[in-house]
């Protein structure tokens, strides 16, 4: 009873709903593979072609469950070419398509080692496949003769065609899948180390993938050897009258082979879906595995029912209204997952965009403030987003000065100054291959380059995925301008309060002068202005020295003519004249043409940046000793690389980097230079301070217009 349990109920249902299963997987693919190819060579036009050949060849498996065998060993010419054509193409296809997956159609290296190895097993199967087609079309059913019938006059070439195809079919199944198993076996090396590592990681797959299909091949060129010549050996020469001895057996492998057909799609649509290596892909997409578990859930519940009232011969109605409901419930379970995936990427997204202390920073006024509105949700992408085990955020040389030092995760991980000479080559994201340990590095700002955004491997192993990277890329950006700007504001705020402080103190400063020294000065020559003798003229000359010594220390007037370069020689030569023992200035015409290009706001930010920095050096650069001599040269130059740009160059031969440490915090903790530098990265351009055991050297550039 159990026997006929199987037999009539329980194996029709089985075939029905794994050919069923197998055509929606290999349809979902194919469509997949086309839509989403990024670049359509002629790989990825056979990995989709065939995935819908896959598909169409399950099609009509589904619809010959429905005929009796000796029905479809009569079938007509038709029905005969339809069925050949997948039977003799998808091993094949199979194998080139391995073939150019291993990059043996690729020049040089590999591939042409690869090439080599591979062309004899190749060619003899492209013959193989055109002496099948031969074969198929010469024994093509004619009229009411089938070609498994008896050797009847006037069809004995159809009948020798057909016992020549069934034995030379099975070898040409092994000898293709068993190439593809070699090929895939084989080291694969790529010019891009991302498409290298997405063909590691989808190698294992894709050998097992071709295992199956290699066992499978194996049974059916037994199950057709058998058949080839089972016929011969019993003497009947008919394989109609054999196979219908049989009919059970083959229902049986037919199950069998299909399932392992099954998994064979399985494995190969996982390599598919989580390394996008058919689709001209570098990187993999997260939504596109996701959809993949949900078409397998839904082809195995589709199938399973449809397979079902299909194979016990349920009334269509029935099979209609399941097929229905299938459909409905699946629609809204995808909707509810949508939802709550939805919801969870919210609930990670929460902490990060909760998680600035920007304001409190700026509003404090305290640096550790600021530091933290950057590192963590610098530290929240990494752990809670993206799942990297270590990051680094680098600012550009332009965006330096004013962001600071660069950030990475974790915050104990060491900075490697040589990070910083790590380039993205020009490309949005490049695989560093782990080069000091990191895996990627991301490109951030949009026209120009901001920063780049280093990333290590992900904590479970796994590539990044498209929606990562450019969650990170624009997350590293917007860290880069909150930083920027919260420095920036920082920087202003210091300043106003200095200017403030120092206005308030030279008022003071001016009162108690005029009233504690200088009026008592001109009170005392007047006194004695008739009284014979040079002390009513000394004191009135030191008043006017006093007064005019008073007025210097006033703040200038805050604007710079056309010419920069010209407002700067005249505060080197008159204003800070007494503060040097001796000065050069150097710029050419064609530094002074350029000058005069500049933009009023870019002028002035050129002016007073090299004007603080040459106050800087008169204060600063004797380090206390007021004995000792100060010299500065000041040049200006065109530099062309790497872009048009008006360098300025102050050098002295004060202290340098032999200042007392109190000293050098003192002069760099004001917010002079600091403000200009950044200013200057906000136009685009630089300064630069270097001090060494000679002197101090300023170097600031701003661009010029092409």
């Amino acid at each position: 009873m159990l026997y006929s349990l199987w037999v009539d109920a329980l194996r029709p249902w089985a075939q029905y709903a794994v050919s069923i299963f197998n055509f929606l997987l290999m349809l979902w693919l194919s469509l997949t593979v086309f839509l989403n190819a990024r670049e359509r060579s002629w790989g990825t036009y056979l990995a989709g072609s065939g995935l819908m050949l896959g598909a169409v060849f399950f099609a009509l498996h589904t619809v010959a469950l429905d005929y009796s065998l000796d029905t479809l060993l009569e079938t007509s010419p038709g029905w005969w070419a339809i069925l050949s054509l997948p039977v003799v193409a998808l091993p094949l296809g199979w194998l080139l398509l391995m073939l150019w997956h291993c990059g043996a159609f690729q020049a040089g290296g590999n591939g042409t080692r690869l090439k080599r190895r591979m062309m004899i097993p190749l060619c003899l199967c492209i013959f193989g496949a055109g002496s099948l087609v031969a074969l198929s079309l010469l024994g093509a059913p004619r009229g009411r003769w089938t070609p498994f019938g008896l050797d009847e006059h006037g069809h004995e070439s159809a009948f020798w065609a057909i016992r020549a195809l069934l034995l030379l079919y099975p070898f040409f199944l092994v000898l293709c899948t068993g190439t593809s198993l070699a090929a895939v076996s084989s080291p694969i090396r790529t010019e891009s180390w991302r498409r290298e590592e997405a063909i590691r990681r989808a190698r294992p797959l894709l050998f097992a993938s071709s295992l199956c299909q290699f066992l499978v091949s194996l049974g059916v060129a037994g199950a057709l050897v058998t058949i080839g010549t089972g016929d011969i050996i019993t003497g009947s020469y008919a394989l109609l009258n054999l196979t219908g001895q049989v009919a059970n057996w083959i229902d049986d492998a037919d199950l069998t082979l299909i399932v392992c057909i099954s998994l064979s799609v399985l494995l190969f649509g996982k390599a598919v879906v989580s390394y996008e290596i058919f689709t001209g892909k570098t990187l993999p997409r997260r939504g596109v595995l996701s959809q993949w578990r949900a078409v397998i859930i839904f082809a195995a519940l589709y199938a399973t029912l449809v397979g079902g009232t299909w194979g016990m011969a349920w009334r269509p109605i029935y099979t209609l209204l399941l097929s229905s409901a299938c459909l409905s419930s699946f629609l809204a379970l995808f909707a509810w997952r949508a939802l709550a995936e939805r919801d969870r990427e919210l609930n990670r997204l929460r902490a990060f965009v909760s998680s600035g202390h920007w304001l409190e920073g700026l509003a404090s006024g305290r640096q550790s403030e600021l530091d933290r509105s950057v590192s963590l949700p610098l530290e929240t992408l990494c752990e809670s987003l993206i799942g990297a085990s270590r990051a680094a955020l680098i600012p550009s040389p332009l965006l330096a000065p004013l962001f600071g030092e660069a950030r990475v995760f974790p915050q104990h991980l060491p900075f490697d100054p040589s990070w910083n000479s790590i380039s993205t080559g020009g490309e949005t994201v490049r695989a560093l291959g782990g080069e000091n340990g990191w895996t990627l590095a991301a490109r951030l700002g949009a026209e120009r380059e901001t920063g780049i955004l280093l990333l290590g491997p992900r904590r479970d192993g796994a590539l990044y995925t498209v929606e990562e990277i450019e969650l990170a890329r624009s997350t590293g950006a917007y860290l880069l301008d909150i930083g920027a700007a919260g420095s920036l504001a920082a920087r202003l705020r210091a300043l106003q309060s200095q200017k403030l402080a120092e206005i308030a103190s030279l008022d003071t400063s001016a009162k108690r002068r005029l009233h504690d020294d200088i009026l008592p000065l001109l009170h005392g020559a007047l006194l004695s202005w008739n009284v014979p003798g040079p002390d009513a003229r000394d004191l009135i000359v030191q008043a006017h020295r006093d007064i005019s010594n008073l007025l210097r220390e006033l703040p200038s007037q805050n604007t710079a003519p056309p010419d920069a370069l010209v407002a700067l020689k005249r505060e080197l030569e008159v204003e800070l004249a007494s503060s040097f023992d001796s000065s050069q200035f150097g710029a050419n015409e064609e530094a002074h043409e350029a000058a005069k290009s500049l933009s009023p706001s870019l002028s002035q930010t050129l002016f007073f940046a090299s004007r603080e920095a040459l106050r800087n050096t008169a204060r600063h650069a004797r380090g206390g000793d007021s004995k000792r001599e100060l010299s500065v040269e000041v040049r200006a130059s065109i530099q062309s690389k790497p872009r048009p740009a008006l360098q300025l160059l102050i050098e002295d031969d004060g202290i340098g980097s032999n200042a007392p440490v109190a000293l050098s915090k003192e002069e760099s903790s004001g917010a002079g230079l600091g403000l200009h530098a950044a200013l200057l990265a906000i136009a685009g351009g630089e300064l630069a301070v270097e001090r060494h055991a000679k002197g101090t050297r300023v170097s600031i550039s701003v661009p010029l217009l092409q």
